[in-house]
């Protein structure tokens, strides 16, 4: 039994091993065959692979070139890049604003990094640029980074002041680094009256970087060439130079291989911009390599038919194991199964990819609101009584390590001429201050406190820390002084300052705080723009003016009756001045009682009354209670007679109708004109204008700027404008406005009425 059994086992040995010897047979005499064939196949292979490999890498830079063209084009479309191009000359102090706020808007873009070297924009009628580095002259910008005797500044400025539409440029900067210059001019109403172009620059090592992922030979050659000939990006190229963009063959913008006895060619063209991308193989290293193909073929055959089973069991076992276990720690946090058709490697290539996504957003997220965080708990601080929860501030980079604390609220004081802004402009206006003033501060007051600075709302908070109780205010009021000074000279703003108590612990902050809220109040009392706590801590100014009291002097000075006002004045004066009287509490009944001959003035057309009348010198605590009175009544006399001077003049005649008429006929054209603007040319409020023009004429002056208006649009319609152009040059912010009066007061809209004209 047991020979026969060896017997079965030399048999299966034998019928092994003639089976592996007929396998082996096979493989070697098609490895002739095989050989022969294996270098075109190659070839083709390797052809294939090089206009693959190329393909991503058009597909790449064409994504980086679409998304370059994206932030082009909306720069260009951009409201205050086409209203900063329109500025002829050189910039005044108030477009200041206006181009800091597209340096952050370029500053802010979201580009591909590393890819993008630059961002500018060039105003021709200026001359100036302004990039994510700043705003300077073109001749400064050119000779900081461009300068170079190949391209000189006339040529960079006679070319940025071409029109341009999705244009490119190869330039050397002045370190000699190579660049390619994406320009677009301006999409305004004329594309060939560009007055300024937007410039992205890529560095070409950028461009040879992703040209390079895609070599896997040292003795390949790619490169980038456009319709001028030009190299864009090469990567070991030897022989770009001596090929021209004309004679590379492409069919329907897909590439085509061409095969020779001496080299592979593969050629791509960007759907972008029409650049075409090529890689040359030269066939040598293909016939060496296979070379290497022949030599280890027939070892392999051997090796592989007979270890290959075994090896490839124990490893597949082997390292299974490791993908199992850590397949095993994702199913512990997630109950995602695998899907139909997928394997162990994908599913476990999307649980990874999810975790450490998930990963990315949470520290992104907690770096964007860690600013959004540190206000919030410093806000907290001051608006609430501190409870003792929030123990360890440092966590969200709040330093509060003294043990007192100061709260100082700098409030905004609006500029002396009153100027209409839009909401958005205002509040663009309002962060640039409170941007300015926290850096400011920050810095001065750094080098002898620990300082918090948190905005709130429209104003500025700082949280002053102490190591101790220090009662001498010297040195901070110093600082804010110089700070004021800074603000008012350099910047054109100025701001009110009020210094709460120094108060023990965080629970301290509130307490200040409140204080600090309760000085505005004396910012008036006490004519300085910076109180102190510990200066008005003891005033408790009281005095009895009620509002209907002040209302009934209001409208006898209205009417012109200045016995009635003078008599209601003697009442208050009475009912205040009849015992013994602070200086404090005279000094704001005056304050109060100024403001009502202002308000009786105004309310009856006089508005020349703050310059007219000398309130600074004229009115005084100092002086006795009877010349105080005279001085009120001899006030009150000449206010009610210039109003009665300005009835008389005004309800005469209609000359001063006719004067706002023809003031609205020669400045129709303007898109801000409105009753406002038209008021502050004659010196009067918006109201008593409109109710002075409608006495006199019965119409309405709203309806006779809009009639104006549509007069003349009508005029230029007829005369073969276009809708939009006729709202434009007859004042009309925007079309739509445009069409609703245009309607209201013809019966048509101007479309209807362009297509009239035409019919006829």
């Amino acid at each position: 039994m047991g020979r026969l059994g060896m017997m079965k086992k030399s048999k299966v040995y034998v019928r092994m091993l003639l089976s592996y010897l007929v396998i082996l047979l096979i493989p070697m005499l098609l490895g002739f065959l095989i050989y022969i064939v294996t270098l075109d196949v190659i070839k083709g292979q390797s052809a294939r692979m090089n206009d693959n490999m190329l393909e991503m890498v058009q597909r790449e830079i064409d994504q980086k070139i679409e998304e370059i063209s994206k932030i082009s084009s909306r720069l260009a479309m951009d409201t205050k890049v086409q209203k900063a191009s329109r500025v002829k000359g050189k910039f005044e102090t108030s477009d200041q604003i206006m181009l800091y706020d597209i340096f952050k808007n370029l500053s802010n873009l979201s580009v591909s990094e590393n890819f993008i070297s630059d961002v500018f924009i060039y105003f021709k009628n200026t001359k100036v640029i302004s990039s994510i580095g700043g705003n300077m002259s073109a001749e400064l910008y050119y000779r900081l980074y461009y300068e170079n005797g190949e391209y000189p500044l006339e040529d960079f400025e006679a070319y940025m002041g071409q029109p341009h539409y999705s244009d490119s440029l190869v330039i050397q900067k002045k370190n000699g680094e190579k660049l390619l210059l994406f320009t677009m001019s301006d999409l305004g109403i004329d594309i060939r009256d560009a007055s300024a172009t937007v410039c992205i620059a890529v560095k070409f090592s950028e461009i040879e970087k992703i040209l390079g992922s895609m070599e896997w030979n040292d003795q390949m050659d790619i490169f980038m060439i456009n319709d001028k000939d030009e190299i864009i990006g090469t990567v070991a190229a030897e022989r770009g130079d001596t090929f021209r963009y004309e004679n590379l063959p492409v069919i329907s913008g897909m590439g085509k291989q061409v095969i020779d006895n001496e080299q592979i060619l593969s050629v791509r063209q960007s759907e972008m911009t029409g650049w075409k991308y090529v890689t040359l193989v030269p066939v040598s290293v293909l016939e060496k390599d296979i070379q290497h193909v022949k030599q280890i073929a027939m070892l392999g055959v051997f090796v592989c038919l007979i270890v290959g089973f075994f090896i490839s069991h124990y490893l597949t076992r082997k390292n299974y194991n490791p993908i199992q276990s850590i397949m095993e720690v994702f199913k512990r946090y997630s109950n995602d199964e695998m899907k139909e058709g997928e394997n162990e490697y994908q599913w476990l290539n999307e649980q990874a990819n999810r975790f450490f996504k998930d990963q990315v957003d949470a520290k992104r997220l907690l770096r964007l609101n860690q600013k959004n965080l540190k206000e919030y708990y410093l806000s907290q601080l001051l608006h609430y009584e501190y409870d003792g929860n929030l123990k360890d501030l440092t966590q969200y980079g709040i330093h509060l390590a003294g043990a007192y604390n100061q709260v100082i609220l700098l409030k905004f004081k609006d500029g002396s001429e009153a100027v209409e802004k839009s909401y958005e402009a205002s509040a663009q206006e309002n962060a640039l201050r409170k941007f300015i003033l926290q850096n400011i501060l920050e810095e001065t007051l750094l080098n002898y406190y620990q300082v918090e600075l948190v905005e709130m709302g429209e104003n500025v908070a700082a949280i002053v820390n102490r190591p101790e109780y220090d009662e001498n205010h010297t040195v901070l009021r110093e600082n804010i002084e110089n700070v004021q000074q800074i603000t008012q000279d350099q910047f054109g703003f100025s701001f009110c300052a009020l210094i709460g108590p120094v108060c023990h612990g965080l629970g301290g902050v509130h307490t200040s705080w409140q204080q600090a809220l309760e000085l505005e109040s004396y910012i008036n009392l006490l004519d300085t723009d910076l109180v102190s706590f510990d200066e008005v801590k003891d005033i408790q100014p009281q005095y009895r003016y009620s509002v209907e009291a002040e209302q009934r002097i209001i409208n006898a000075i209205k009417a012109g009756d200045a016995e009635s006002a003078k008599k209601n004045m003697d009442l208050v004066f009475q009912e205040n001045f009849s015992g013994k009287v602070s200086t404090s509490v005279c000094r704001c009944l005056i304050f109060d009682m100024i403001g009502t001959l202002l308000k009786g003035a105004n309310a009856g057309g006089y508005l020349n009354a703050v310059r007219d009348l000398d309130f600074n010198q004229g009115f005084n605590v100092k002086q006795p209670i009877p010349e105080l009175k005279n001085r009120f009544y001899e006030s009150v006399d000449l206010i009610c007679e210039k109003i009665a001077e300005e009835k008389k003049k005004t309800d005469g005649d209609n000359f001063f109708s006719q004067k706002v008429e023809a003031y609205i006929q020669e400045n129709y054209k303007n898109p801000d004109l409105n009753i406002s603007i038209t008021g502050q040319q004659f010196k009067m409020t918006p109201a008593y204008l409109s109710s002075i023009y409608k006495k006199q004429t019965g119409k309405s002056l709203l309806d006779y700027i809009n009639s104006v208006r549509i007069d003349h649009a009508e005029k230029l319609l007829m005369e073969g404008y276009t809708v939009i152009e006729a709202g434009q040059m007859t004042g009309f912010g925007d079309s739509g406005t445009f069409i609703r009066v245009f309607k209201k007061k013809k019966g048509i809209t101007p479309g209807q009425l362009k297509k009239q004209i035409t019919n006829f």
